[in-house]
């Protein structure tokens, strides 16, 4: 049961994170300079860095960022064209 509910959690989670990403333009941004580390992309965002390395983290566990505060920064994995283009029936508020 501590299954179900952790996965349910993620999703209530990771949805809101995922669509934040795309709207401040952060997979358009590793797109192009792949390898930023999240200070790097903090800065171009213009964000918390705080709250971006919190999000940074998440879509890392979830498979659509290697890398990290690792010499070669944040890249996007293939796995990550999925995430971003959500069906509508998940990205209505």
């Amino acid at each position: 049961m501590l299954d179900v509910v952790n996965a349910l959690a993620t999703g209530f989670v990771a949805i809101p994170v995922l669509q934040s990403c795309a709207r401040r333009g952060l997979f358009n941004l590793l797109e192009k300079n792949p390898g930023l580390a999240g200070s790097a992309i903090a800065f171009h965002l213009g964000g918390n860095e705080g709250h971006i390395r919190v999000a940074l983290r998440l879509l890392y566990e979830l498979g659509c960022l290697d890398g990290g505060e690792e010499p070669g920064g944040y890249t996007l994995t293939p796995q990550s064209t999925e995430f971003r283009q959500l069906p509508g029936e998940y990205t209505r508020t």
